[in-house]
């Protein structure tokens, strides 16, 4: 028994334990860290939890299955599953820290926009130089297939000691070179 009294203790993840009229009964570790409070218990879920209305906790209550809720608790975003055992009078409020996750789809969403956000040659590269992306203009001066080759190879007096000045500096680095009958300035920005 002691051992399942401690089982919340040690969720790396934040669990409530709450009454039906929404006071926190119980919160773990991770709960009081991430919402940087040691004075959970007794306090009403409805005022702690951001954006927690009241419909929304009827629902959660009253619910065969309960709706989940994504919410942001300072500089993490938490997805709570709510769990009503047998519709006793308690609900367990389980969080997932989803911050990474929404952060790739946030970065998914800007590289599935990246293509076309620019009328000239933009392209983003790896540490080593390799093409990762290549927006339209880029694919018209430098070739369809220029992801996945090196820029190096590709930009007329990058060598290898002018891409370790564009890799350690923290200001653009521009580089002027021709393709065709243009003139282009490549500014090379390292994303910090």
């Amino acid at each position: 028994m002691a051992e399942m009294a401690q089982f919340p203790e040690m969720n790396p993840a934040p669990v409530f334990r709450l009454d039906l009229e929404g006071r926190v009964l119980l919160a773990n570790r991770a709960a009081r860290e991430i919402f940087g409070r040691e004075d959970l218990i007794g306090r009403s879920w409805l005022e702690i939890c951001p954006a927690m209305g009241a419909e929304l906790w009827r629902r959660i209550r009253q619910d065969p299955e309960p709706p989940q809720h994504e919410v942001e608790v300072g500089d993490r975003r938490l997805l709570f599953t709510f769990v009503r055992p047998e519709l006793g009078a308690q609900v367990f409020a389980y969080g997932a820290d989803v911050t990474r996750e929404r952060w790739q789809a946030a970065e998914l969403a800007l590289q599935a926009r990246f293509p076309d956000m620019n009328p000239g040659p933009v392209l983003r590269l790896d540490l080593d130089a390799n093409v990762l992306l290549a927006n339209r203009a880029a694919r018209e001066v430098f070739g369809e297939k220029v992801v996945e080759r090196c820029w190096r190879d590709l930009l007329p007096g990058l060598d290898e000691a002018r891409w370790k000045e564009v890799v350690h500096s923290r200001h653009p680095v521009n580089i002027e070179a021709a393709f065709g009958d243009r003139v282009w300035v490549f500014a090379h920005v390292r994303d910090q």
